[in-house]
């Protein structure tokens, strides 16, 4: 059984705006936990900062703190290039896949064997309503501006540093 857990109340993330962020990403993690192969994952806002977790057995907060910090900074590096929505990469024995949701990012850990095809339509259906819902895009623009500003940061990931480099950017 997985376990979801939501964004806890702080100076910005309280009232309303609270409540559209955890009904969302409650709604999104429980149709996603329904896919065979899905062993967790996490939605983030622009820089990487975690705003709710599905634990269903792989990772804590701290593993998902950095795949959610490595994955935006790609992204970023991507859309320099292209607008790319969703990543896929293979690590060791797990499949992580990084849907883009417009001002935030859900990543999911998932096993080999996933089914790729029900999990990208679940992911359409489960992810649909974070990327229309206008109040819940705007605070996490406010919350998060720009993934563009993680690529300023000093201690970028060395994959993203190799990205950088091969689109012929810098780091700053």
């Amino acid at each position: 059984m997985a376990t979801i857990v939501t964004q806890l109340e702080t100076p910005f993330w309280t009232g309303e705006r609270l409540v559209v962020l955890k009904l969302h990403t409650h709604g999104a993690f429980e149709q996603l936990a329904l896919v065979a192969g899905v062993q967790g994952g996490c939605f983030c806002y622009n820089h990487g900062a975690i705003l709710g977790m599905l634990l269903a057995g792989t990772g804590d907060r701290q593993l998902y703190e950095r795949i959610a910090l490595a994955l935006t900074q790609c992204l970023a590096v991507l859309h320099t290039r292209s607008a790319i929505k969703e990543i896929e990469l293979r690590v060791e024995r797990k499949l992580l896949v990084a849907r883009d949701l417009g001002n935030a990012l859900l990543i999911l850990v998932c096993s080999p064997d996933v089914n790729l095809s029900l999990l990208r339509m679940t992911l359409n259906v489960a992810t649909s309503p974070i990327e229309s819902e206008p109040k819940l895009q705007q605070s996490l623009a406010q919350a998060a501006p720009s993934r563009a500003y993680t690529l300023d940061q000093e201690h970028l990931d060395a994959s993203v540093r190799s990205l950088l480099r091969k689109t012929g950017q810098s780091p700053s």
